[in-house]
């Protein structure tokens, strides 16, 4: 009998440790100043990995954007600009950049999450995808890629 009561309390911490992993932590993890927008821009997740890459735009001309790859969901915190002027777009990882992704747009509330705050703005990856983030300030705009990846691989 005392089987079952501690097989129910293992199974139950292994469902709260599975339902914790999804969410990015509640600090964040990385930050810089946009340098366009003069936007700051902070990441939670469980990592976070700056650097350079090439994106393909529509017309096939290619862009060297920032990269910040994450493992797992991700955070964003984008002070100074309202959600009107935070654009959210997919990418596909091609053999050495990205594309733009053209079949399909990304659907607030299923595959972010897009809230206005004090700051600024609060934009939540919980969809493991790439995305194309383009923030507008008053002195210019920034695109950068965001590529969500499994925490486990």
């Amino acid at each position: 009998m005392k089987f079952k009561p501690c097989m129910a309390a293992a199974l139950a911490g292994a469902l709260l440790l599975a339902a914790c992993a999804g969410r990015p932590p509640a600090e964040p993890s990385w930050q810089t100043t946009l340098p366009a927008s003069g936007a700051v821009l902070a990441v939670a997740a469980r990592t976070v990995e700056a650097g350079q890459t090439t994106c393909l735009d529509e017309t096939d001309t290619a862009h060297t954007l920032t990269l910040l790859r994450c493992k797992g969901p991700a955070r964003l915190e984008i002070e100074g600009v309202k959600t009107d002027a935070v654009e959210v777009r997919f990418v596909e990882p091609t053999g050495d950049g990205y594309r733009y992704y053209d079949l399909s747009s990304p659907t607030e509330k299923i595959d972010y999450l897009r809230t206005d705050t004090e700051q600024g703005v609060e934009v939540r990856v919980d969809t493991l995808y790439s995305f194309s983030i383009t923030v507008t300030g008053q002195e210019g705009t920034d695109t950068f890629l965001l590529d969500c990846r499994r925490a486990d691989g």
